[in-house]
């Protein structure tokens, strides 16, 4: 539910009405149903989201914890950031929606599978 992921959303370095985040949720609400999955897989390093959705969130030591979008100093060229323990993913000042949705898409198909030793 792209509405209760959306409220349940916090901002570091942007605020809500920065280009990069209006572009954000537009890639989001213009992905499809496998791609908005590979998306929160990418970022939380799960699959689905906790039942009750995304106001239910928590950290490993169980505190309520919310998804983050984090400004970052660093170049367009850059691809999107996840921090799957926090819920963060770290975006670049892109130019375009287009180019932030295509660095989304790219950063999503190469995600690398992790486990625990």
């Amino acid at each position: 539910n792209i509405k209760d992921w959306r409220e349940h959303t916090e901002y570091y370095g942007y605020d809500e009405g920065a280009d990069v985040v209006r572009w954000f949720w537009e890639a989001v609400e213009g992905f499809t149903a496998q791609e908005r999955e590979d998306l929160w897989t990418f970022i939380s390093g799960s699959k689905g989201v906790p039942p009750g959705g995304f106001g239910n969130l928590t950290s490993a030591a169980g505190e309520a914890i919310r998804f983050t979008i984090a400004k970052v100093e660093a170049s367009t060229d850059h691809l999107p950031v996840a921090h799957t323990c926090g819920y963060q993913l770290d975006l670049a000042q892109y130019e375009t929606a287009e180019d932030l949705a295509n660095k989304l898409r790219h950063a999503m198909s190469h995600r690398q599978g992790f486990g625990l030793a």
